[in-house]
């Protein structure tokens, strides 16, 4: 929640992150991380219902063992993320999202 609420109020600085992942023998591996958020500007993308005005976000997170890094596109007319490129683990990777229409 602290990530999101920086990213979604434009605040570059310094979160932390917990990940919990089920393992092939259904253990839970529980992983904390220090992220840097950094807010990289205004940017444009193009969603299915035109030009939407965006502001970037990159969230750089490490641990001892990994590290990641997420980027979320948000909606500075509506508040609200409209695509990411974001790390699902070691196994999925990096999954990118879109909105499809931004009402």
């Amino acid at each position: 929640s602290a990530s999101a609420s920086a990213i979604l109020a434009g605040r570059s600085g310094e979160v932390q992150r917990v990940h919990t992942y089920l393992t092939g023998n259904d253990l839970a591996d529980t992983r904390a991380f220090i992220c840097q958020i950094e807010n990289q500007g205004s940017e444009t993308i193009q969603l299915d219902n035109g030009a939407t005005p965006t502001r970037r976000m990159v969230e750089t997170c490490n641990n001892i063992d990994q590290s990641f890094k997420n980027t979320y596109w948000v909606d500075t007319r509506r508040g609200r993320i409209v695509q990411s490129r974001q790390w699902a683990g070691e196994f999925a990777g990096e999954l990118a999202i879109q909105t499809v229409y931004n009402f």
